[in-house]
């Protein structure tokens, strides 16, 4: 998961699949391959709200072992499903009646 700062109007995500294993260092698991990454192009500069959904987000797909497995899958439909309904149980959450679409996420 990598998350980049760009000078972008609205953030965006988005899944890659490479064909060939990618050896990684990460820091407290030492080396591994990995085949899936994901991308979070985000704005310069957020506000509050967006860093709180971000935070959120970032933090129960990696918190999230069920989360972890569908990433580790590649399948994009399913991790895309995966980020609408986090995204949507937070809205819940905080209570917003708002619908998160595919579209809403740059998908």
């Amino acid at each position: 998961m990598f998350l980049i700062n760009t000078d972008v109007k609205t953030a965006s995500i988005h899944v890659f699949n490479s064909k060939h294993n990618l050896e990684m260092h990460i820091a407290l698991e030492g080396k591994t391959n990995i085949t899936n990454i994901l991308v979070f192009l985000l704005p310069s500069t957020l506000t509050s709200e967006e860093i709180e959904i971000f935070t959120y987000l970032i933090t129960m797909l990696t918190e999230d072992e069920i989360a972890t497995s569908m990433i580790e899958s590649g399948n994009p439909e399913k991790i895309k499903n995966l980020i609408l309904s986090i995204l949507q149980e937070f809205l819940e959450q905080k209570n917003i009646n708002h619908m998160v679409t595919d579209r809403s996420l740059g998908f």
